[in-house]
């Protein structure tokens, strides 16, 4: 009698064959999934370099737009105190009422109350 644990040897020949060419098949498949996942795997690589490069690119504009619009503020505002200048200038001093720091601190201190 043979021991139940030992493991069972094919009937044939035949057998013995298809589960060697089963075996191969599966290797074969394993080996082209392996291929397939390695190929996806580098596309995203590619992928999310491309997508880094371009986030990096917008972050550039960005920035570049950030700071024209600061240097747009800033010329505004020097532009205001220099027109405010060249009207309290030409406004003689009884009919002045407040200068421009003066309505500015108004404004911001008053930004939070509302109007009645």
């Amino acid at each position: 009698m043979s021991d139940p644990s030992e493991v069972q040897q094919p009937n044939s020949d035949e057998e013995g064959e298809r589960l060697v060419l089963a075996a191969a098949e599966a290797i074969r498949n394993l080996v082209a999934d392996r291929r397939s996942l390695r190929s996806k795997v580098a596309a995203q690589e590619r992928e999310l370099l491309r997508l880094r490069a371009s986030n990096a690119d917008l972050l550039r504009h960005v920035a570049l737009i950030r700071d024209s619009y600061r240097r747009l503020a800033t010329e505004f505002f020097t532009q205001f105190q220099r027109m405010d200048s060249a009207v309290g200038a030409a406004v003689p001093a009884e009919y002045r009422t407040s200068s421009t720091p003066e309505l500015v601190n108004n404004l911001t201190n008053n930004k939070s109350e509302s109007p009645t």
